[in-house]
This record gives C-alpha cells, structure tokens and sequence, in this order.
C-alpha cells in the first residue's frame, strides 16, 4: 500500500499576551512566541484533520511554521532555550476569541526544536495527530518558549500565520503522511 503524503493548513491560528490577558490576534499574519516576565506570549494552531480521507490512518506528521523575524532571541539560543510544541486536547477554541485569559490548558510536550536562525522549524507530531485523527479529528497545538518569563527582556519570534498573503509558501502547515481507507 502506497502512503499518501498532504499538507494542511490550520483552520484557526492566533497569539496570546500574558500582558495583554483579553487582546485577541487572530487576525494577524504572524503568531508569536515571547519570554518577559509577566508578558510570555504563545501561539495557538487547529488542524481540521477530517480533510484526510475517510479513516486514514496517519503514520507520520510535522508541524512546519517560518521564523521570519526576531528581538533578543540570540541570549535565549545561546543559554539553550527551545521551542516547544505542545498539544492541546481541548479544541473548542477559535481564532476570533482565543486569549491569554482563556486559552486551552496546556498538555504534553510534543517536540521541540532549537530556535536557530530564520527558516523553517519543523516539530515532530505525529503521535498526537495519529491519535486526534481517531478521535474527534481536530488537532490542535501550543507553540511556546521551553523557558517562559526568562527575564526582564522582551525576547520574542515570529512566525507567517495562516492570514499572511505575501508569499504561501512561507505560511505554517501540518504535513501528515497517511494510508488512506481501504
């Protein structure tokens, strides 16, 4: 059986401010992941996985985003701080209301990766999406600084969203390797 091979892109993708508790960004180009004492910042990504064919059964999936800009990141790369990605199993919300103050609770940490320098960063999900794809389908996931309220720099990243027009090619996107039904 010949494995299948698609990209998708999330249905709902927005940042949250811990210094900014009831601010919604879901309508912005970028999500943002920031380390301040009291002003950490994540990002929130939701995959609809029903789009896969009926039962798939995923073997494999990477969650691909573009770190295209950047403030003080180089201290938190240089003392060994990573990105995280974590997995979000309540899926109720939405781009247009998430924030800081009522975010999903964070789950297991999935992957993470070096912060690096610009280009892509890719996580290893497939476990998780293995698993939401046999249960209600949706995917969804925290994007977050291994070490939050490092100190009393704004240190942050950003990356395309879903909403950035400029170039498609740069915006983030699941990559899932599956069987399909059959």
């Amino acid at each position: 059986m010949v494995a299948y091979v698609t990209q998708l892109s999330p249905n709902n993708d927005a940042a949250v401010f811990q210094d900014l508790p009831n601010s919604n960004y879901g309508g912005e180009n970028w999500l943002e992941v920031a380390s301040k004492i009291d002003s950490n910042r994540r990002s929130y990504l939701k995959f609809d996985l029903s789009q896969l064919s009926e039962n798939a059964l995923p073997l494999d999936a990477d969650l691909n985003l573009y770190f295209y800009w950047g403030s003080g990141f180089t201290t938190l790369r240089d003392a060994g701080v990573l990105i995280e990605a974590r997995a979000i199993l309540d899926d109720s919300w939405s781009e247009s209301t998430v924030m800081w103050n009522n975010a999903p609770a964070l789950g297991d940490l999935l992957n993470a990766v070096e912060i690096g320098s610009y280009g892509w960063k890719v996580w290893s999900v497939g476990d998780f999406v293995a698993q939401q794809s046999q249960n209600d389908k949706l995917a969804s996931f925290a994007i977050k600084f291994s070490v939050e309220s490092y100190d009393s720099t704004l240190r942050r990243i950003r990356f395309y969203s879903e909403e950035y027009a400029d170039n498609l090619d740069q915006r983030s996107y699941l990559k899932v390797e599956y069987f399909p039904s059959g």
